[in-house]
């Protein structure tokens, strides 16, 4: 049995999945499996797939589902992993360094698997990690800790135990068809273990997230709303809990949600940041238009 399962969601991204394969033959440690999950792709994925499969280079498993979203495809390779740790997640345009699935086999063995994740960074094109903090403390915390208690900022590489993560699905909206990892992993109050090294390098995009970012909130309300109610709850900074608050409200605005003011666990805060909200909900039903 292997110990790690590299899962990768994809739709329709035919064109760059070989890179994210390339990178998986490459690896010092064969102790993986490559399970991709496919969103109900449409341009040949499928038999593409089926062509690596027929190398034999590596062990891969392949599941073709409906579309439904990413955070979809997410829950099917949670329910179908069945290796030790699980790595959230290689995503089709993206490769891992040679070393990557040995670091992780290394880390894990050497604390006796005494922890429910493991975190590295990752890195851009260009070398550069995407953190914007790193806290010297930041050693043996939890998402949750490392997050809003500000000792981490950035984007990072989780390697869980598949037991630990099957516990995170992600909540099924109807007409919604994203909803943002931040939700689920702001909830793990487990002890990870975080390493500063890099072991993942991911296309970068000058202005990728700003051109994509409106059209996910205005299409996904109701999971923003979700995630901002969420933060509302355990960030306990004033500024913060305005800011997360008038998200929150335009978002239940948005969803048209009914009584988002006293469904909110920080009521209070809600109707403080109500003037707020109402502006962001304009702005967002500005662009939904």
């Amino acid at each position: 049995m292997k110990l790690l399962t590299i899962y990768t969601p994809a739709y329709n991204r035919r064109e760059h999945l070989k890179k994210a394969y390339d990178s998986l033959v490459a690896q010092t440690s064969s102790d993986f499996i490559w399970l991709v999950v496919d969103d109900g792709s449409t341009d040949g994925t499928e038999e593409l797939m089926a062509e690596f499969i027929a190398e034999n280079k590596i062990e891969i498993k392949y599941i073709k589902k409906e579309n439904g979203g990413k955070h979809t495809a997410t829950n099917v390779a949670l329910e179908k992993c069945n290796t030790e740790l699980i790595m959230l997640a290689l995503d089709s345009d993206d490769f891992l360094k040679e070393n990557a699935v040995s670091r992780v086999v290394e880390d894990y063995c050497k604390t006796g698997g005494k922890y429910n994740g493991y975190v590295y960074m990752k890195e851009d094109s260009r070398g550069k990690l995407f953190e914007k903090k790193y806290s010297d403390d930041l050693s043996v915390m939890s998402w949750q800790e490392a997050v809003v208690g500000g000792h981490f900022d950035g984007e990072a590489l989780l390697i869980l135990k598949s037991s630990y993560a099957g516990k995170f699905s992600y909540p099924v909206i109807e007409g919604e068809k994203f909803f943002t990892e931040a939700y689920v992993y702001l909830q793990m109050t487990e002890p990870f273990l975080w390493s500063r090294e890099s072991i993942y390098v991911a296309e970068y995009l000058e202005d990728g997230y700003t051109k994509n970012i409106m059209k996910s909130f205005v299409g996904n309300p109701v999971s923003y709303m979700m995630y901002n109610s969420l933060r509302t709850e355990l960030y306990t900074s004033p500024v913060k809990r305005l800011k997360y608050g008038a998200y929150y409200c335009g978002f239940s605005m948005l969803a048209r949600e009914r009584g988002f003011v006293k469904k909110c666990p920080k009521p209070l805060w809600a109707l403080l940041s109500l003037p707020f909200g109402l502006a962001f909900y304009l702005l967002l039903k500005s662009k939904k238009k």
